[in-house]
């Protein structure tokens, strides 16, 4: 899907890989009727993910989640990292993609 387009990060589908981590995570808080979720830069770290492209795929699953599943109990989704420079790159997708979305 995602990663054939890319040829860093190792390829072994670590795209694809994140954006069903964060979807099967946003299903289960679904399922389980929560109301928010904390989701961490998923294979950014000593999987060698690029953060940008982290940020970007995660915060595009997490709006598309929304827009698939508008009656979700889910309403708070927070972006975790342990420094701020990643958490840039996440409010910098965030606010390029939900631009985009409207």
């Amino acid at each position: 899907m995602r990663s054939a387009q890319y040829g860093v990060g190792g390829g072994r589908d670590e795209d694809d890989r994140v954006c069903a981590a964060v979807l099967n995570s946003l299903l289960k808080a679904h399922e389980l009727g929560y109301a928010s979720i904390a989701l961490p830069a998923i294979s950014s770290g000593i999987f060698g993910l690029p953060k940008e492209r982290c940020a970007s795929f995660m915060v595009a699953t997490v709006l598309d989640f929304c827009a698939r599943y508008p009656q979700s109990t889910l309403r708070l989704a927070y972006f975790t990292n342990i420094d701020l420079p990643t958490a840039a790159l996440f409010a910098e997708a965030l606010n390029q993609l939900a631009g985009k979305s409207g």
